[in-house]
């Protein structure tokens, strides 16, 4: 699948001030303490003292479970076009981490103090395949690779890289792969398009022995399959809706049937599902068709239904374990994990670190005025000086770089503030075809989806005068914009691009995303496209050319901000604002080099020239 192109930003400006070594050396990036974008996948060790966490915002964090602590930040060395991780897997001892982009793996050693985890060694992917999938053995020895194409599974030796054995008699993509654990024969499962479940025999040379392929499946498109805790059962959940399965390793009985409940066959999913560490429940999380997430747990011993509890439900469910307390550890699209108790009532959350009011379950507008130079969003404040009750919610002037309350003569004022609304969530404006979460990774395999129609002309009815998409492979549009004007089309946002088409529907530019773009909108004076990516940073891009001007990220926290121009140059909220923004240093072969923006502060804080920007590049729009 092919994924996002870095944007190494020039620093011309900056270069002609100041001697080559005072340029930052790489892309502008915001370093919040969390993800920024969707957590792919979570895993963590034998005993739930750590965890590792991979997400689409190209790094991976080390967390230490009990306190929440952020250990270490691992940016592996991604190839031009990989834009982000999509698994992680950690050994029993807590000692190697493994983890996948589209075109290799990469394997962590911890380091002889017990305090890091370095790069050891990286394992590109065959030709026309992908890594879509990872697991290692409980004693780190072996790494197994699921690849999406029709390349099948690898092993791998865990502490080279070097390939031991690969199944390649796949009819589809590999969508996940799980070893056995510790304490029986080693066995490995994988889930394929092709709409089996394969188990596979390990010998102590890492050797794959013919698979066994399992029947009785009811549910079309195995997405995901795991080994219970005693290895005696695996269950497996299905990308088309179908209630998930328990089946005997042995002999591919179903010991048990999982209760239906309130699900709907076909139409809500359960995307993500784990046995409790005693094996005495399962646990799954999923989307339902209108909307939202859903939480079900399941006994082991008859199938019933348990009472699921409380689960924090933000974002669609991407990742779920048991851990050894008899709780869950789960990751979301939000971005955001937590664990919680056994019965799923929440014990620790760690949110995403974006605007202000994006916790919410409800979709929270962010008004763009008309000119773009101020944002407006709703409810109470949440910034020290402004907790009183009846503020009717908060205001970001970018010309003078400062917050302030709205007014609500303001928002009434239908000549000042447009009816433009970014929405955190949903998809808003032209009715455009999208894709739930599981279609969005069940696209990593499939290639393009169906290609949608967009902003049909009115009165129209031949099917040529409607706009038609072309999408990548794995991309999942998830937001647009009407037009402001009539001369205008639509701008939609994808996963990969942010994309402006003419009136008559030709595409007139794209911009590759650094991260997937949640929501988009066009200012009402027809001159500025303002998307918000999924790290939480709102760019402005001119509406005639998509060039980027001006980047803004506002912390959850409500009192923190960075602003920061293509070039490099930057204003901040105070220091604290200021350590937000950094510059990452990408490496074909070491890891990745994070250093805060603060070491070229003399040289790249320029608030006067960070101000001007928008205005200057305001009154070159305007000209026709």
């Amino acid at each position: 699948m092919p994924y996002l192109s870095h944007r190494f930003l020039p620093l011309t400006f900056a270069l002609l001030a100041t001697p080559a070594w005072a340029a930052p050396p790489g892309v502008p990036q915001i370093e919040a303490g969390m993800h920024t974008a969707a957590v792919m996948q979570m895993a963590s060790d034998g005993q739930g003292r750590w965890a590792v966490s991979a997400s689409q915002d190209g790094s991976a964090r080390v967390w230490a479970l009990e306190s929440g602590a952020l250990l270490a930040v691992l940016r592996p060395p991604l190839a031009a076009g990989e834009g982000h991780l999509l698994a992680a897997a950690m050994s029993a001892d807590g000692g190697r981490i493994a983890l996948a982009a589209a075109g290799a793996s990469y394997v962590y050693d911890r380091t002889a103090d017990g305090r890091a985890w370095r790069l050891a060694h990286i394992t590109s992917a065959p030709a026309e395949a992908t890594v879509a999938s990872l697991a290692l053995s409980a004693d780190g020895r072996w790494l197994a690779r699921g690849l999406a194409g029709t390349k099948g599974v690898q092993i791998l030796d865990a502490s080279s890289g070097a390939l031991l054995s690969h199944s390649a008699r796949y009819g589809g993509s590999c969508f996940s792969v799980a070893f056995s654990p510790a304490g029986g024969p080693l066995q490995l499962v994988s889930t394929s398009l092709d709409g089996r479940v394969r188990v596979y025999a390990l010998d102590a040379k890492g050797q794959l022995g013919a698979a066994r392929v399992a029947v009785g499946l009811r549910g079309k498109w195995p997405h995901l399959a795991r080994f219970s805790p005693d290895g005696r059962r695996i269950a497996v959940a299905f990308a088309s809706g179908a209630i998930p399965q328990v089946l005997e390793v042995a002999n591919w009985r179903e010991p048990l049937r999982l209760a239906q409940g309130g699900l709907r066959p076909g139409v809500d999913s359960v995307d993500v599902l784990a046995w409790s560490a005693d094996g005495q429940s399962l646990a799954g999380l999923g989307q339902l068709q209108e909307g939202g997430t859903h939480a079900e747990r399941w006994s082991a011993q008859n199938g019933r239904r348990l009472p699921s509890g409380t689960w924090p439900q933000e974002g669609l469910p991407t990742s779920l374990q048991g851990l050894p307390d008899g709780g869950w550890l789960l990751a979301t699209s939000r971005p955001m994990w937590a664990r919680v108790t056994a019965d799923g009532a929440p014990r620790q959350v760690l949110p995403a670190p974006d605007w202000p009011g994006a916790q919410a379950r409800q979709s929270t507008p962010l008004r763009l005025a008309a000119n773009a130079m101020e944002l407006h969003w709703d409810g109470p404040g949440r910034f020290p000086d402004m907790r009183q009750a009846g503020v009717p919610g908060m205001r970001f002037n970018l010309p003078k770089g400062r917050f302030a309350e709205t007014d609500p003569a303001v928002l009434s004022a239908e000549n000042h503030l447009a009816a433009v609304r970014l929405h955190l969530y949903g998809i808003t404006g032209v009715d455009i075809l999208s894709a739930p979460w599981h279609q969005l990774l069940r696209g990593l395999f499939t290639g393009p989806l169906p290609r949608p129609l967009f902003n049909p002309n009115e009165g129209a009815e031949a099917p040529a005068d409607r706009g038609e998409a072309e999408l990548d492979a794995g991309e999942v549009i998830a937001c647009s914009a009407q037009p402001s004007h009539r001369e205008q089309g639509v701008v939609w946002g994808s996963n990969m691009w942010l994309r402006a088409y003419q009136r008559n529907n030709t595409l007139q530019w794209r911009q590759a995303a650094a991260t997937p773009v949640r929501a988009v909108e066009q200012s009402r004076n027809g001159r500025w496209v303002v998307a918000l990516y999924g790290d939480g940073v709102l760019r402005w891009h001119r509406r005639d050319n998509g060039r980027e001007v001006l980047a803004l990220f506002i912390h959850a926290d409500g009192r923190r901000w960075v602003a920061w121009t293509p070039e490099g140059f930057y204003d901040a909220s105070d220091k604290d604002g200021e350590a937000l923004l950094g510059f990452v240093t990408r490496h074909a072969s070491a890891e990745a080099n994070w250093q805060p923006a603060s070491r070229w502060r003399q040289t790249l804080y320029q608030p006067a020239r960070v101000r001007q920007r928008l205005s200057e590049e305001d009154q070159a729009a305007s000209k026709p």
